[in-house]
């Protein structure tokens, strides 16, 4: 089944959403409003609500409501053992973590 197609702004948000959760804490309906200067939570949650319904996220909830940072990107191909590697090193310069995504980026797609 092929999902809907993203705005511009859409895949901006997917993108940071994806970044985010790579560096191991997903991102929160807080933080997509900072990120995008977005004016209220509620305009930052409409994003996110058409991501969900264009199958791009889910959601983890407890009864009804949406847990903190609870969304996560439907799809990505990056694997278990890179997303825990990516989480051991949280500490990286904001330089050694973009090549080290670079590595985690490049082994997703199947290159050594």
């Amino acid at each position: 089944m092929e999902r809907a197609p993203l705005t511009d702004r859409q895949a901006a948000v997917l993108d940071f959403l994806r970044s985010r959760e790579a560096a191991g804490l997903p991102a929160s309906v807080r933080d997509v409003q900072d990120e995008f200067r977005i004016h209220s939570t509620n305009g930052a949650y409409c994003h996110l609500v058409a991501l969900k319904k264009k199958g791009y996220l889910q959601s983890n909830t407890v009864g009804s409501k949406m847990m903190a940072r609870g969304l996560r990107v439907v799809g990505d191909s990056v694997d278990a053992e890179c997303r825990e590697l990516v989480g051991l090193w949280r500490g990286l310069t904001p330089g050694d973590r973009e090549l080290f995504l670079g590595w985690v980026r490049r082994r997703s797609q199947g290159a050594p």
